[in-house]
């Protein structure tokens, strides 16, 4: 209020005819410093408030006993924000429910304060700061009024302003209310789409709202230009979109509508809109025509990055899958080679653990040797699943009729298992054979349903299912070379996996199992043995969903033979045949001179392959040649290759470890072989065996003709030989 000129309330207008009654409250009001005029009838009281600008009236009861009509009147025509206050001075008990025409007057009088006498001056000029104060927020409302009115009146010419300025501009314009409404249409709007605007109400200044504008928007535009429109007034962002409009020409054209919010100065509410619509039609059709002529380009370029994401994507599945195959081989590399150590390692504990248990008699001894030798038989078998894992072992391959194969082990299978969980087999029987080594393919499918067994503690199903594969299926072309299958389905119903675990169940030693309870070969072992015998492995789990391991062996293309009856009776040919043993590692062949001794051999021992070589060429009379593989500097593949090069060639019965296999392949086909580690009645069965096998024609003819040594170009000297015959 301070920013108005308001007038401070008037004099206090006293009208009290009897006594000295004006006199008293004259001089009460003087010392209160409230200015006063005394009148003398209500004629006088009458004039002053129409002369003067009096802030309140105090009037005698007894001075409104005659005609009051031009009081009356005087309060009527006040203007509306006027009340003028009066205080009314009565005598005690005066003013009563009897007193009906004193009560009327006082109600026409308007804002009557009512006092009794006789009271106390303090209450007298209480009363009347109330009715000044009255007063002057009456004259403060005066103001406002005044001052709203002047802004009315700005606004209406603002308003005229803006109309001329809006009507002369080249674009539709509009505004809506707060709800969207559309309130204002300027002349162009007509101008362009043909369509009046709606009258406007004189009176308020506002348009009808039921002005429907979305009728003159295409109709393919219509939903998102409302959508867009609803958003904004919602939101109170500013409005945007594009959409047609039909012309009053009857074209439809582009344009973009634009709107913004405009806010109340203090709540920040919105109050209203005011938008726009500018013809963007040649805009458009221009980028329409630029579009149509890159249409071709972007076509290409989107073919284009197409093909190379389906690059990138293969690309990323290879060098996955070579980050993998190289994980995988590294770890084959590193077991092998610690299963080779350990083949020579157990062959020496094995053997030496026969000999102790047949050269005594005291069964205390003969008990912890038994002992000594299962656990290393143990460790022999921990040995042969590291091989299978590392693809070292060499592998006997041939023709394997599935359902002979799973009848042999059935039993095996069922005690493995457990009588808590079911076995099942789905095998056709029409099955073709698949090409592999049995024995390894039995301890896969016995390591596989061990495994299934662990992951269902509560009981289950095992099922294995078989079928033959015509070709190799697209997600697997990776895996395997092109030609026929034979899949093996191992699945259980047990907890699952999760793909943290799925991703390291192929490497060896990792095992979720409690410790002591799992060596992390099972899956191992089997992922080795079937991609060294051509096929792959896959693995399906989920948590809760159990587990499907698929073993994928080539087809055979050939039915499996029969069995050839086993000789009993050993030859009597064989029973005293001269062996040379070669092996660089002492302990192993100190044993195995041992062992062939005592099964009644005559036995020469070499400690290198020079040394043998050496034997060889100065003796022709050894009936079987049992190497070592891998030996440092001559190898038993080149002991034999060198001495047959010089016509000279027993029979051969090769020992290795597996890991030799991969270096010397090219010497050892089709030559006989024990794996170590061996006992004693393997060692018997292989040498028996070997020694039945008729001799090459080089050992044949070798004893016909002279004998020359081959010349050795190495700057390794042949060493000593050691041992002798047991004669």
């Amino acid at each position: 209020m301070d920013n108005f000129d308001i007038r401070p309330p008037g004099p206090v207008l006293v009208l009290a005819p009897n006594g000295r009654d004006a006199a008293v409250v004259g001089q009460v009001l003087e010392r209160a410093d409230i200015p006063s005029i005394i009148c003398a009838d209500l004629s006088a009281l009458v004039d002053s408030l129409s002369t003067v600008d009096a802030g309140a009236a105090l009037i005698a009861q007894e001075a409104l006993l005659g005609d009051t009509a031009s009081l009356q009147d005087w309060i009527a025509a006040q203007p509306p924000w006027s009340d003028f206050p009066i205080v009314l001075l009565t005598f005690r008990n005066a003013v009563g429910p009897t007193d009906l025409p004193t009560i009327r007057l006082a109600s026409t009088l308007g804002n009557v304060t009512v006092l009794e006498r006789p009271l106390h001056p303090v209450s007298l000029v209480s009363a009347l700061d109330a009715a000044l104060r009255a007063r002057r927020r009456q004259r403060e409302t005066e103001a406002l009024l005044i001052e709203r009115e002047r802004h009315a009146a700005a606004l209406r010419a603002s308003e005229a302003r803006f109309r001329a300025i809006v009507d002369g501009m080249p674009q539709p314009i509009w505004s809506s209310g707060a709800d969207g409404r559309p309130d204002f249409f300027n002349a162009r709007w007509q101008e362009v789409t043909g369509l009046a605007p709606p009258v406007r109400d004189e009176r308020t200044g506002m348009a009808p709202g039921e002005f429907d504008w979305t009728r003159l928007i295409h109709p393919d535009d219509l939903d998102r230009a409302r959508s867009d429109w609803l958003a904004a007034v919602r939101s109170g962002a500013p409005f945007r979109s594009e959409f047609r409009i039909c012309t009053r020409d009857g074209t439809w054209h582009w344009f973009t509508g634009r709107a913004l919010p405009v806010h109340d100065d203090i709540s920040g509410e919105i109050v209203r809109w005011f938008g726009s619509c500018t013809d963007i039609d040649a805009s458009v059709q221009a980028r329409e025509a630029l579009a149509r002529s890159t249409e071709e380009l972007e076509r290409l370029v989107s073919e284009r990055t197409a093909s190379l994401q389906r690059e990138m994507l293969e690309r990323e599945k290879a060098e996955a899958a070579l980050a993998q195959s190289q994980k995988m081989e590294a770890v084959g590399q590193l077991t092998g080679g610690v299963a080779h150590d350990f083949n020579n390692l157990l062959t020496a504990v094995l053997g030496s653990l026969q000999m102790i248990g047949k050269r005594t008699e005291d069964p205390q001894v003969r008990r912890f040797a038994e002992n000594a030798r299962r656990a290393a038989e143990r460790g022999a078998r921990l040995t042969q699943q590291l091989l299978a894992f590392s693809r070292r072992q060499r592998l006997a391959p041939e023709p394997v009729d599935l359902q002979t194969l799973l009848s042999g082990i059935s039993d095996l299978l069922t005690r493995a298992v457990g009588a808590t969980v079911s076995l099942r087999t789905r095998f056709a029987e029409d099955l073709p054979p698949a090409f592999v080594d049995p024995t390894q393919l039995e301890l896969a499918l016995l390591n596989l349903a061990i495994n299934a067994r662990d992951a269902m503690p509560d009981g289950g199903t095992l099922t294995l299912d078989g079928s033959a594969l015509q070709s190799v299926p697209p997600d697997l072309a990776e895996d395997l070379a092109p030609g026929s299958y034979i899949a093996i389905a191992v699945t259980d119903t047990g907890l699952g996996m999760t793909p943290d675990v799925r991703e390291r169940a192929f490497e060896p030693f990792f095992t979720t199992k409690e410790q002591g309870k799992g060596t992390g070969l099972g899956l191992s072992q089997a992922y080795g043995f079937v991609r060294q015998s051509g096929g792959t492995v896959k693995l399906r789990s989920a948590p809760g969903e159990g587990t499907t391991v698929t073993i994928y062996l080539p087809r055979s293309e050939t039915m499996p033979a029969a069995e050839a009856p086993v000789p009993t009776e050993p030859a009597q040919s064989v029973r005293h045949a001269r062996i040379l043993v070669v092996d660089d590692d002492e302990d192993v062949r100190d044993l195995v001179v041992a062992m062939l001794e005592e099964l009644g051999y005559r036995v020469r021992a070499a400690e290198n392959g020079y040394a043998a070589l050496d034997l060889l060429l100065a003796d022709d009379e050894f009936d079987l040649l049992l190497a070592d593989v891998a030996m440092p500097g001559l190898s038993g593949a080149d002991v034999v290759r060198a001495a047959r090069e010089a016509g000279r060639a027993p029979r051969v019965l090769y020992a290795t470890g597996y890991a030799d296999l991969e270096t010397y392949r090219s010497g050892l086909e089709g030559e006989d072989m024990i794996r170590k580690p061996y006992r004693m009645a393997d060692l018997a069965g292989r040498v028996e065996r070997a020694l039945r096998t008729p001799p090459s024609p080089a050992a044949r003819g070798s004893r016909e003709g002279d004998l020359t040594r081959p010349k050795m170009q190495t700057s390794i000297q042949p060493k000593v030989v050691l041992g002798g015959y047991n004669d």
